[in-house]
């Protein structure tokens, strides 16, 4: 029989007693804390994006098994989420015993966004009717929308299929005032809405600021756009003297 002297057996011991005490980590506490984190991220950009009714599935994958312990709680850091399908993230345990190690996230998004009611072709101006609410994968559709507001009066730039979504990058900004073309300058102020001609001096799209000279008085002014070949006054340039007839 071996024997083995009491100073070594007390080292022996005392290093079980420190093995048992600091066992490794399950890899799954450090994959439930980057899940967490996946989704807050997830959430708020799909809050950014005005998504109605966003579902998240959410898959981490780890290399590793195992983890060493940490005896502190484990800081949890996007390094890369510009892909929903392939977001990147570090788990560090800080201190003398630190370590890092990366994460994958694996994300698979859904919303109730809008998409074509019919078959849309390129240069169509956007109307309500041609949009209607679905629930859609937009896992690799970030600029989708749920909001008729965002995109109503836009012009698409392809044709899109029936109950493809309608995606921003796909859109342009309707020309709405042409150069030189007669538009209406309405004024409204405490319930009174008084209406009259002009002429656009500027080509604008809605919302856009442009400059309109006003046929009665030769005024010319700055209007925001806000229908075909409607604007409403913002504030006065200068005063054009009208041509004597």
């Amino acid at each position: 029989m071996v024997r083995t002297k009491p100073a070594k057996l007390a080292t022996l011991v005392a290093l079980l007693f420190a093995v048992a005490a600091c066992p490794a980590a399950p890899v799954s506490d450090a994959t439930s804390q980057v899940e967490r984190e996946a989704r807050r991220i997830l959430s708020e950009q799909a809050s950014r994006a005005g998504w109605v009714d966003p579902v998240f599935d959410v898959k981490v994958v780890s290399a590793k098994r195992t983890l060493p312990s940490c005896r502190q709680a484990l800081l949890v850091e996007a390094t890369d989420t510009r892909q929903f399908r392939r977001m990147r993230f570090s788990a560090t345990c800080p201190g003398n015993e630190g370590w890092r190690h990366e994460f994958i996230a694996r994300a698979a998004v859904s919303a109730n966004i809008l998409v074509a009611a019919a078959a849309l072709p390129s240069g169509r101006v956007l109307a309500d009717v041609d949009l209607e609410l679905a629930r859609h994968d937009v896992t690799a559709s970030p600029d989708a929308v749920s909001d008729p507001a965002d995109i109503r009066g836009m012009t698409t730039r392809r044709s899109i299929r029936p109950g493809e979504a309608v995606r921003k990058s796909w859109l342009a900004q309707s020309i709405l005032v042409r150069r030189s073309a007669p538009v209406t300058i309405v004024a409204r102020t405490q319930g009174i809405e008084v209406t009259v001609p002009g002429e656009a001096i500027d080509a604008g799209a809605l919302d856009s600021i442009i400059r309109v000279r006003n046929a009665n008085n030769g005024k010319v002014i700055r209007a925001r756009v806000i229908a075909d070949n409607m604007v409403e006054p913002v504030e006065v340039v200068r005063a054009m003297p009208q041509s004597p007839d």
